[in-house]
């Protein structure tokens, strides 16, 4: 049986026991917290009603989940709605089973397809991998509050194949349709989506850009042709941004030093991180910029500089985990070793602070670094190639 079979039959067995304890015990919260905003958010936004409207969100929310106490709000732009729409066919238990479930697949089949990739030999990926997801500790708090997050990095997994296989004659619009899934949380991939405008112009070619806008374009229709105001009531909403969540990103540790909730504060990190990235990029040279590692540092960076962002999140950086894991694995370069040794034994820490959400900005930071030094020693030690 291959592996990815398996994976499937692990979480077929895991969603039959989750689906029969959801409905046995209301007090069940695995997997739901966040769930039921996006599902009650969706509903509002198929029957025509203000998706963005925290008193409205929250009596829909509390029939889904009626020991909820406070609305938890939606904050994701309307290109969420399409994509979940299908969810809304389904009652809400058995929509949260299957969302459960598909992410413990995407996290499961991430780790193994990269160790797939990553790897000269690679054995008992199963296992492997379920190691891998077990020691990330951002997988954690993902399946517990049952977030999005799996889908975006789904769509990552998605672009990073682009560079495994270039000449693919599909490859192009496979790597842009993964480009689109990340539109759940646009604010973490600014950079990302920057870099990719910039090689596409160093390669001359524009096909995964074209996919990316085509297909943004057409979830922008879908969910204005359901709701037309869609966009207006988001707008609105976005008039009082949430300055007050304490997420893990430098703008919010900027909005705690200067004791003010300042909009320029919380993106102050990303405009000037795109600032120096285009001039950082535009030195770069076509090599580098097609290279696979160089773009999952990238990926990194982009997370890292964002706005807003929660540990959860960081489930977005597992393929660039999983290759310095390999890449530790497969040198002899001891400071590589040393450098993934670290980076394991951080999740500890990391385990620590889960519940202090603003303390876990440092987490994207440390994998950018690590992930660059060992990507520069294995491009110096290749004479300018870097590996993949």
């Amino acid at each position: 049986m291959s592996i990815f079979k398996t994976i499937f039959l692990l979480a077929v067995a895991i969603g039959i026991v989750y689906l029969s304890e959801l409905q046995g015990l209301s007090s069940l919260q695995l997997g739901l917290i966040d769930f039921v905003q996006y599902y009650s958010a969706a509903n509002l936004w198929w029957n025509g009603s203000n998706p963005y409207n925290p008193d409205i969100l929250f009596q829909i929310e509390v029939q889904f989940y009626p020991s909820l106490e406070e609305v938890i709000r939606m904050w994701n732009p309307p290109f969420i709605f399409p994509m979940i729409g299908l969810f809304l066919s389904l009652p809400f238990h058995y929509a949260a089973t299957i969302w459960f479930c598909s992410s413990i697949v995407i996290l499961l089949f991430t780790a193994a397809k990269c160790l797939q990739d990553f790897s000269d030999s690679p054995r008992q990926l199963l296992y492997l991998g379920a190691l891998v997801v077990l020691l990330f500790v951002p997988t954690y708090g993902c399946l517990q509050l049952g977030q999005i997050t799996p889908l975006f990095l789904a769509g990552v997994l998605m672009y990073l194949q682009s560079y495994r296989s270039p000449s693919s004659k599909y490859g192009e619009i496979y790597a842009g349709f993964g480009l689109t899934l990340t539109l759940v949380k646009p604010h973490l991939f600014l950079l990302l989506y920057l870099f990719e405008f910039v090689r596409s112009y160093h390669r001359k070619k524009w096909q995964i850009i074209l996919t990316f806008v085509s297909l943004t374009l057409l979830l922008c229709t879908i969910s204005t042709a359901i709701l037309p105001e869609v966009w207006s009531y988001y707008r609105e909403a976005l008039k009082a941004p949430p300055l007050y969540f304490h997420s893990a990103s430098l703008g919010s540790w900027l909005q705690y030093f200067f004791n003010s909730q300042s909009t320029l504060n919380q993106f102050l990190p990303t405009l000037i991180g795109l600032f120096f990235g285009v001039i950082w990029l535009l030195s770069r040279s076509s090599q580098e910029l097609n290279s696979l590692p160089f773009a999952m540092l990238i990926i990194t960076l982009s997370v890292a500089l964002s706005p807003y962002s929660w540990p959860f999140d960081f489930c977005v950086l597992l393929p660039c985990y999983v290759w310095i894991l390999v890449q530790a694995k497969q040198n002899r370069n001891l400071t590589i070793k040393i450098a993934a040794g670290f980076l394991v034994l951080s999740n500890v820490v990391a385990l620590a602070l889960v519940k202090k959400m603003q303390f876990f900005f440092w987490f994207p930071w440390l994998t950018f670094i690590i992930l660059g030094w060992c990507y520069y020693q294995v491009k110096s030690a290749h004479t300018g190639t870097p590996e993949t």
